[in-house]
């Protein structure tokens, strides 16, 4: 078979081999069938907040497991990705939301640089707060009785998958 768009990938590996760990974190392991189990549901989490192709979706957090499942669900349905450096301040976190104008923002709590943009931002549909060192079963409560099947999206290789922004102004960091 071959692959040619991102969010085919993973259910791809999850047929091919299921029960190998796709996801290793300090804190969580999941095999490639989890993994694609938890994307599905976040995806139409996401389709069900009104998320389209070619929206943006936030994510403002260190290296842990939610990435690539944030990531994977946003693919899985046509959005786009926005990593946004957790690193930034303020300002430079306004400059690239107001940039790219994600419907969705998935944010770890305890960056307190996010927390001043929090409700000032029109084009922000939903603000979701992870706590990712408090509350490892985070994702699983959000997308809880959400369906764990392929969402029906047509999604082609041409669709962006991802906005890297590699600096937000020379005020971002600071002096």
């Amino acid at each position: 078979m071959s692959v040619s768009v991102i969010g085919e990938l993973l259910p791809h590996r999850a047929r091919l081999s299921p029960d190998v760990e796709a996801v290793v974190s300090p804190t969580k392991r999941m095999t490639y069938r989890e993994y694609n189990g938890i994307v599905n549901k976040l995806a139409h989490y996401l389709l069900q907040l009104q998320v389209q192709k070619g929206d943006r979706v936030a994510l403002i957090c260190k290296n842990s497991h939610y990435f690539p499942i944030i990531y994977m669900a946003a693919a899985k349905i046509g959005a786009v990705t926005v990593p946004i450096n957790w690193r930034l301040k303020t300002d430079g976190i306004r400059y690239i939301l107001e940039d790219c104008t994600p419907k969705v923002l998935f944010y770890d709590g305890e960056f307190d640089q996010v927390a001043p943009l929090l409700g000032t931002l029109p084009f922000l549909q939903q603000e979701i707060r992870m706590d990712i060192e408090e509350d490892d079963s985070f994702l699983e409560e959000l997308v809880k009785g959400y369906p764990d099947e392929e969402p029906q999206v047509d999604v082609i290789g041409e669709d962006p998958a991802v906005i890297i922004y590699t600096s937000a102004r020379k005020t971002a960091w600071g002096k």
